[in-house]
């Protein structure tokens, strides 16, 4: 295992599922973490930040829970952590351990850092709805822990995550944080107001930026354009109404600012690969 707790290498380690579970959690009013939850924490716990805003304290850290964070939260810590009550929080969680090859589980010194950089937001909650998805068709113990494409999907997630921690912090200046930092709280407006999002003006005013600097800026940190982060924000959100509500796709279309309905379906096609209709199928 590589020494300075940034690196994981594919022959270091294994993935061993615990009876943790793997879910999704939109914080409620009032939530927060504190003794009773760190006294309770037997496994690894990895949040990946999805929208909202708040913090975590863990030890001597404290650091800002955003989308483009996320937290490998380990045994003996004591952790503090609370929300924005007007920006709450939505986070993918998953239990596990990691163990070395031998079997013995990874002492702390060997771990990633506590705080992880999200490269790709997109990609690593496509990654964890997959684990999630996987567990619940496997109510039963003993074939989840046998489930090798879900071990093979958290495996390759915590590579990235650590090898983008590992990238950051040798080579982020002051000012390359900074514009991460602006852009991430863009991206987090972006999925609060998916039916109308807020311009290109208007989030470059808040930043201090000029528009057109602001849009670089957004797509050196992203790889893409602000109004195509914003398609995505819009269409992850037709996503979710279409799983988790009955409402027709023209419904979900309206709702979302769409003035044509075949314009909404070939879109969203284009962006999740099927249909609404088939989406929800």
């Amino acid at each position: 295992m590589a020494g300075d707790g940034n690196h994981l290498h594919w022959s270091d380690f294994r993935v061993r599922w615990t009876m943790g579970e793997c879910l999704r959690s939109r914080c409620e009013p009032g939530w927060s973490v504190g003794e009773r939850w760190s006294a309770g924490l037997r496994d690894l716990d990895l949040w990946v930040v999805l929208e909202g805003r708040g913090w975590m304290r863990a030890g001597d850290e404290r650091f800002e829970l955003v989308p483009g964070v996320a937290v490998l939260a380990r045994p003996g810590l004591m952790y503090e952590a609370t929300q924005n009550p007007d920006q709450r929080l939505c986070v993918d969680a998953v239990h596990f351990d990691l163990c070395a090859t031998g079997g013995q589980r990874l002492p702390a010194t060997s771990l990633p850092p506590l705080r992880l950089d999200v490269p790709d937001i997109t990609a690593a909650e496509a990654v964890t709805r997959r684990i999630r998805d996987r567990r619940h068709a496997r109510p039963d113990t003993a074939a989840w822990t046998r489930d090798a494409p879900a071990i093979g999907l958290l495996r390759g997630l915590l590579l990235d995550l650590a090898d983008a921690t590992a990238d950051h912090d040798r080579a982020v200046s002051g000012l390359a944080l900074h514009h991460r930092r602006v852009i991430n709280h863009a991206q987090a407006r972006l999925r609060d107001r998916p039916a109308d999002p807020p311009s290109i003006a208007e989030l470059a005013a808040e930043a201090g930026y000029s528009p057109d600097h602001f849009a670089r800026v957004f797509r050196r940190v992203t790889g893409r354009s602000p109004q195509a982060a914003a398609i995505a924000a819009r269409l992850d959100r037709a996503r979710h109404l279409l799983r988790v509500t009955p409402m027709t796709a023209s419904q979900i279309a309206d709702a979302l600012g769409y003035s044509d309905l075949f314009f909404f379906s070939r879109q969203f096609k284009r962006f999740h690969g099927v249909s609404p209709t088939e989406f929800r199928r």
